[in-house]
């Protein structure tokens, strides 16, 4: 019996989920990796309506949808590069198409700040520093990066 050829069908629910499930297994992702992968091809494929997204500008599609995350869903830097690492996925390793005209998207920043309990006012941090000596204040001025 000749086995059927996914690669040149067009790509219906069924099929791009058994395909991508299919490269992600070929590739020994983790179990963790490709439930999360699924889980966000799913998600865009629902953001633009359907199965069109897989055709035409993926590039805007992409970009739409990660800007889509950043400013109207308010996710972190974090969750969204793992959707754009699974759409990156999806898009190289299953349709064998390369994903352009990303340029100017919106990325959410890593946000960096001190620890929540020193938040309130860098006079509050000066203050805490200056009561410290020696040892234990350079420990606590290079741990806070205020230098020492």
């Amino acid at each position: 019996m000749r086995k059927r050829r996914l690669v040149d069908r067009p790509l219906r629910k069924d099929h791009w989920s058994r395909r991508v499930r299919r490269e992600l297994r070929v590739r020994h992702y983790s179990l963790r990796t490709k439930q999360s992968y699924l889980q966000w091809v799913e998600r865009f494929v629902s953001y633009h309506g359907g199965e069109s997204v897989l055709d035409g500008d993926a590039g805007g599609k992409v970009r739409e949808f990660l800007e889509h995350l950043a400013l109207g869903r308010n996710v972190s830097a974090n969750t969204q590069n793992q959707a754009f690492s699974a759409l990156l996925f999806l898009y190289t390793q299953v349709l064998k198409q390369p994903l352009e005209n990303l340029q100017g998207t919106v990325r959410v920043r890593k946000q960096r700040g001190l620890p929540v309990v020193l938040r309130s006012s860098r006079e509050e941090m000066t203050r805490l520093l200056a009561m410290l000596e020696g040892t234990t204040q350079l420990m606590a001025r290079l741990m806070y990066g205020t230098g020492g």
